[in-house]
């Protein structure tokens, strides 16, 4: 059977990671896609709801989909555009993890005397949290 693999990357990715076809085989009644003799796990969600660093934190549950790409793990949001990638999950996580930090301390930077950019702050202050020591 042939399918068309979609990868639905951040725009910050766009240009890097392309649609391509692959072939799929059943395993364990879990569909996955091969590209040539490679099995290429299926795209997933995961919860993440942690410390960043010992100083920041989620503070509320934020979705993040796990994806397979050109030999890359890419972890992505919906909801910031924010992704990080790694040749495995964890440290894509990882990646992911530092770059909304990054990400936010980007935002908290323009946002000075910009509404717009305030109210981004504000929405990402509802996901992200300085912890108290």
């Amino acid at each position: 059977m042939l399918d068309t693999l979609t990868i639905r990357p951040s725009s910050a990715t766009s240009s890097f990671l392309s649609f391509f076809q692959t072939d799929s085989t059943k395993i364990d009644n879990t569909m996955w896609a091969t590209n040539s003799s490679r099995i290429i796990p299926p795209e997933r969600e995961i919860i993440l709801f942690e410390k960043i660093t010992e100083e920041w934190q989620i503070v509320q549950p934020l979705t993040v989909k796990i994806e397979y790409s050109d030999g890359l793990n890419i972890a992505s949001d919906d909801i910031f555009g924010v992704y990080g990638d790694g040749d495995t999950e964890y440290k894509a996580v990882e990646d992911y993890k530092t770059s909304l930090l990054d990400y936010y301390q980007l935002i908290k930077i323009r946002a000075q005397g910009d509404k717009q950019t305030q109210a981004l702050l504000n929405h990402l202050q509802m996901y992200i949290s300085h912890t108290t020591k």
